[in-house]
């Protein structure tokens, strides 16, 4: 994202929290310009708890001048039981799935035929993948997620949430984007929506 974008994308989401009756927390840390390049960027957090659900909460990451594959996400996420040691990730499975077997060799696989052709999943707790995707709803919360405009990632412990407060000691599982950060009410009512679903079923 370019700073302007940046910018309006804070103030977008600032006002989003105020019309949801939400507190919204925003970092910005900037790295100075230089004689080749004066541009200053900023590494960006965006935190916003949920009123409904004081278990979910929305969080975004920006660091442009980070190499790590989460050098940008957004989405909706929710402290869940199980061990910060325990992580995997989920996405929908694409035409470059279905064409390479080798591919396929390297994800794991439930007992559900719908879901497995529907999602790739990859982790290293196969035993907690498996209690938690059997739940049917979960499955079908998931799909719901992953059938999001854009290119979404269902995952536990999958990002880095060091920056949200008292995250630190907590396992989550969340809906997130690497593309974008979002500023349509609509969709993050949306994922507002499908994280307290899921976390209905994965803390119950």
């Amino acid at each position: 994202m370019e700073e302007t974008e940046n910018k309006s994308t804070l103030d977008a989401l600032a006002e989003i929290a105020r019309l949801t009756n939400r507190k919204v927390f925003v970092s910005e840390a900037p790295y100075p310009g230089t004689t080749i390049n004066p541009v200053v960027l900023h590494k960006r957090t965006v935190y916003m708890p949920d009123t409904k659900n004081d278990r979910c909460f929305l969080a975004g990451f920006s660091d442009p001048k980070s190499f790590d594959k989460n050098n940008m996400f957004f989405g909706v996420f929710f402290t869940v039981p199980y061990s910060e040691s325990s992580t995997f990730e989920i996405r929908k499975k694409d035409t470059l799935d279905r064409m390479n077997p080798f591919l396929a060799s390297k994800t794991h696989k439930i007992e559900s035929g719908n879901f497995n052709s529907a999602a790739v999943i990859k982790g290293n707790d196969e035993r907690l993948m498996n209690r938690i995707l059997v739940n049917g709803q979960t499955q079908q919360l998931i799909i719901d997620a992953l059938s999001l405009e854009g290119y979404w990632f269902a995952g536990l412990n999958a990002v880095n949430l060091s920056f949200v407060p008292d995250m630190q000691q907590h396992s989550c599982f969340g809906i997130y984007t690497r593309q974008t950060w979002i500023t349509n009410r609509e969709r993050i009512e949306e994922l507002f929506s499908l994280a307290a679903g899921l976390s209905k079923q994965m803390n119950d």
